[in-house]
């Protein structure tokens, strides 16, 4: 039987609370309150943008903090940046500058050498 810790899933939600707080209060000091002025539709969607792509990844995330560590969730998540500039380029027809591939480069490499770092370092002698 799993025991479940609902502090690790308190804390996300109130970590995405407090964000979600500072981004209306940002809109408020910033816009205009007619610029909510939107049609139905875009509300629909903004709630399924927020619940897919906020909400669930950051309970994902805690979840799997629980199961496989800080670093490996860390390795994982250095990931994400390149695959946002591959699928970037792939699917939206984006052209990648040299800086960004060096910099995919330099991720690629960092994400490397930690992996083969903490695998010689668990080594049996």
């Amino acid at each position: 039987m799993t025991t479940v810790n609902f502090a690790d899933d308190f804390f996300a939600a109130l970590a995405i609370s407090a964000a979600c707080l500072c981004c209306i209060l940002q809109f408020l000091l910033l816009r205009p309150l007619s610029a909510l002025a939107l049609p139905k539709e875009v509300y629909g969607l903004m709630v399924i943008v927020a619940a897919v792509c906020t909400v669930i990844p950051v309970f994902l995330t805690a979840e799997a903090l629980r199961r496989i560590g800080a670093n490996q969730v860390a390795m994982i998540g250095a990931v994400g940046p390149i695959s946002a500039i591959v699928f970037g380029g792939i699917v939206l027809g984006e052209s990648m500058s040299w800086i960004q591939l060096a910099g995919a480069a330099l991720v690629i490499v960092g994400v490397l050498l930690a992996t083969v770092e903490r695998r010689s370092s668990r080594a049996p002698s």
